[in-house]
């Protein structure tokens, strides 16, 4: 603001020194070229902003909320679902997460004819004891994956998928 007030006074300043004046003739009266008169602002009373504040209109791009992709291992018989040996029946996530879980058919506790995972828009092959899978997607809203025993389709567990 201060910027505002000082610049047409220098810039008149500027431009009365710099016209030219015919020093030789001096008999001859130079008429006098008046300057017109700014008018003044009446000074404004500034309140003092708190530290780390910014007058005036700041404009930022909208953020997009960050997208993360959670990864999962879990091991599954024809028992549970397990994590960190522990069983489990859920795990967590929120809205627009890649979710990318590893499931890992246990070698004991598994029928020889192994698992499939289905639910949350995925299917996946029978997977054999010993073997694994890797399945991704993105998490829209809770939903729920099933195993099964790949031969007879009989339900063996669920866990589900929390979105928030």
């Amino acid at each position: 603001m201060h910027l505002l007030k000082v610049l047409p006074v220098v810039l008149i300043v500027f431009l009365s020194g710099c016209t030219a004046r015919n020093e030789t003739n001096k008999s001859e009266p130079q008429p006098q070229q008046e300057i017109p008169e700014l008018p003044q602002e009446e000074p404004t009373q500034t309140t003092q902003q708190p530290e780390g504040t910014l007058q005036g209109e700041v404009l930022s791009p909208p953020q997009e909320p960050q997208q993360l992709t959670r990864a999962f291992s879990i091991e599954a018989d024809d028992r549970g679902f397990y994590m960190n040996s522990s069983k489990i029946s859920s795990i967590s996530s929120s809205k627009d997460d890649t979710i990318k879980i590893t499931f890992i058919v246990r070698e004991s506790g598994t029928y020889y004819g192994g698992l499939d995972f289905r639910g949350c828009g995925q299917n996946t092959a029978s997977i054999k004891p010993g073997d694994s899978v890797v399945i991704q997607f993105t998490a829209n809203s809770t939903c729920t994956i099933t195993s099964y025993w790949p031969v007879t389709n009989v339900v063996k567990d669920n866990l589900q998928i929390t979105v928030s």
